[in-house]
């Protein structure tokens, strides 16, 4: 299992099999930091009335969408990471656990040089806000903004950039197999899906999902970083930044699915081409910049009566709660079972099925909490 998650000073100048196991298992955590969080943050936005046509209005909804699309590539990006743990031979069940939000995670210590903010995995969740989109952004922070500890043959850790940790689990991975193999690079139980259809142009991806070789690890971390952050750069543009500055390569563009209904034949994708060629900063960036220019207000959030460890939470906000944690833990598990073998659900549809529980603590009138227990009395 992962250690606690503290980003101490590296004591180690040697990669070992078990420590890139664990910077593995970290890209999952990482992942599962941020999903969370950016549900907690999407659904506490309250949606304009169907009729509402304003300018404002019209803010909120493509607000609204921004985040979506951004939690629907991290599902892609947990599927390619938890098959990264599998062909670095790690045990399913040390895969999948659950965040904590209020410490940091292993290996990392952010530092956004834009915004000053340093530590900014140490997160509080709250509504859509300049603090939480704040952080949003630090997480996201493209690697080219700190290349400080850029040389990772040896261990140099804490990383300042998820990108960094990225980065550095790849020089892991070649120094510990310098010699021959090392690791089993099973593609059994590892998942694919995000690909569908005959027509190459309507996959969702064109790399492979599946990794059995170094240069698949490469690829999947390129994807990953290249969404996230942002396309690697040899000179970053000047600021003050923008959303185009940061475009994602055509390569590790997502497209997603798209189902017609009978009461819908022509359906809008949930991460649309014209959000998904900006990579995660880029589309955060795109939501700060239009309230920064005071061209848009903040979009309305939910108002709150209670805090979540407040022994005074009403009937429905416990119960709004304990379904949230219950869900979220029936979530993990399935995660654990899917890349176990004894599992075959969709992840799409996993993810879906969270969005109303965050949303109806929202209504609630409490934040969402993802670890949760009922407060007691001398609490």
């Amino acid at each position: 299992m992962i250690a606690p998650a503290v980003a101490k000073p590296n004591t180690s100048t040697t990669w070992t099999k078990e420590l890139v196991q664990e910077h593995a298992i970290t890209a999952v955590a990482v992942e599962m930091y941020t999903l969370p969080f950016y549900l907690t943050v999407m659904t506490s936005i309250v949606m304009p009335e169907k009729d509402d046509t304003s300018a404002q209005a019209k803010f909120t909804r493509d607000a609204y969408k921004v985040i979506l699309s951004v939690c629907i590539e991290e599902m892609l990006h947990l599927e390619l990471a938890a098959n990264l743990c599998l062909a670095l031979d790690v045990n399913p069940t040390n895969i999948f656990q659950k965040p904590t939000y209020g410490v940091q995670i292993k290996y990392l210590d952010p530092y956004d040089p834009v915004t000053n903010h340093n530590r900014l995995l140490n997160a509080k969740l709250g509504p859509l806000n300049s603090d939480t989109l704040g952080i949003m952004l630090d997480i996201e922070t493209p690697t080219e903004f700190d290349r400080q500890n850029a040389n990772f043959k040896t261990p140099n850790y804490p990383y300042k950039t998820i990108g960094q940790m990225y980065e550095a689990l790849l020089h892991g991975i070649l120094a510990v197999e310098k010699d021959g193999p090392v690791f089993g690079w099973s593609t059994v139980n590892q998942q694919t899906q995000f690909t569908w259809g005959p027509d190459f142009s309507k996959n969702a991806l064109r790399i492979n999902q599946t990794i059995a070789s170094f240069g698949d690890a490469q690829q999947a971390v390129n994807l990953i970083c290249g969404q996230g952050e942002g396309i690697s750069r040899q000179k970053l543009p000047q600021p003050p930044y923008t959303a185009s500055q940061f475009p994602v390569e055509e390569a590790y563009r997502f497209y997603p699915r798209v189902e017609t209904t009978s009461t819908n034949k022509n359906p809008e994708p949930d991460d649309p081409a014209s959000l998904n060629g900006q990579s995660h900063y880029g589309r955060f960036l795109w939501i700060e910049n239009q309230i920064q220019s005071g061209d848009r207000a903040w979009p309305e959030t939910y108002p709150l009566s209670s805090e979540p460890a407040s022994p005074e939470l009403s009937m429905a906000q416990t119960t709004a709660l304990t379904l949230l944690m219950q869900g979220f833990d029936s979530f993990l598990d399935m995660l654990t079972s899917i890349w176990s073998g004894g599992d075959s659900s969709d992840l799409f549809t996993a993810m879906f099925k969270l969005k109303p529980l965050p949303t109806n603590c929202w209504k609630a009138g409490v934040v969402p909490q993802w670890s949760w227990h009922l407060p007691s009395d001398s609490e």
